[in-house]
């Protein structure tokens, strides 16, 4: 365990937290865009910039608390006057840079920022934040279909997409903050940065899942088994529904053994 203080409070941790986890344990927020507990911490977005003073040190300094990790004796300051001058800063950038997003305004309006001093030009409101990437090349997708591309001469900072590797999972879409990323269902086909990628339906209620680029990435992955073939098959409302019609049609004992052997799926074995 390690011993710190954030803002004057002195608690114990677990090694190996970030400054960020330890705060939110006790209570304290502090804003975030970037950051998902799905993806690794990059601190790309800037606004959980936090004041640290080393163990024994008179003089601070300013690191992203996201992804930085506890150390004995440290303290932290999450909102100091300095901690705050850069965040607003941050924020007005990101203002410029997406005015119309509601997390973005939120994020300001609770740091007492207004409007921006800055106007950027261009029409390409990403932000940078790199969890689209994060979540394409981590977590449960892994398809690697986005890549952060850096400043290089004149060509400025952006994500490139590759429609050859992407399965249409929409992930990237779910967890972009600012609603950059647009994704749309249209016919039986799910239309994300710009390309088109059939859907799935269930095969009991004709509702679409996901893609079929989704699916057999998955099968890939994972094999063909009769969970697969049934959850690729049938939707999770639709098994709801079967599982709840075959435990009602279950005389009493039959169910009560059924749970104690932890089979609780008819379909399990389909």
């Amino acid at each position: 365990m390690i011993e710190l203080v954030i803002d004057g409070q002195a608690l114990r941790a677990e090694e190996g937290k970030t400054i960020l986890d330890v705060a939110r344990d006790i209570g304290i927020h502090i804003p975030t865009l970037c950051h998902h507990d799905a993806v690794s911490p990059s601190g790309a977005c800037r606004l959980c910039i936090v004041e640290v003073y080393p163990r024994g040190s008179t003089m601070s300094y300013m690191t992203t608390a996201c992804n930085f990790p506890v150390e004995e004796g440290m303290e932290v300051w999450t909102s100091s006057a300095k901690v705050l001058e850069s965040r607003r800063m941050t924020v007005e950038l990101l203002l410029a840079k997406e005015p119309e997003s509601k997390i973005i305004q939120e994020i300001a309006a609770d740091l007492g920022v207004e409007k921006t001093p800055f106007t950027l030009e261009g029409d390409d409101t990403c932000i940078l934040c790199g969890l689209c990437v994060g979540v394409c090349r981590e977590a449960v997708v892994g398809a690697d279909a986005l890549n952060f591309i850096t400043r290089r001469g004149k060509t400025e900072p952006h994500i490139e997409f590759s429609p050859d590797t992407c399965i249409g999972c929409g992930a990237c879409s779910l967890l972009c903050p600012t609603g950059f990323i647009k994704m749309e269902e249209v016919e039986g086909q799910r239309i994300i940065w710009g390309t088109a990628f059939r859907m799935r339906k269930c095969s009991c209620c004709g509702s679409y899942t996901t893609t079929e680029a989704h699916w057999e990435y998955m099968e890939e992955k994972v094999g063909t088994s009769s969970e697969f073939r049934t959850a690729r098959d049938i939707c999770p409302a639709c098994r709801r529904d079967a599982i709840s019609s075959e435990l009602l049609d279950l005389p009493e004992k039959s169910l009560i053994s059924l749970y104690e052997t932890g089979t609780t799926d008819p379909l399990e074995n389909s």
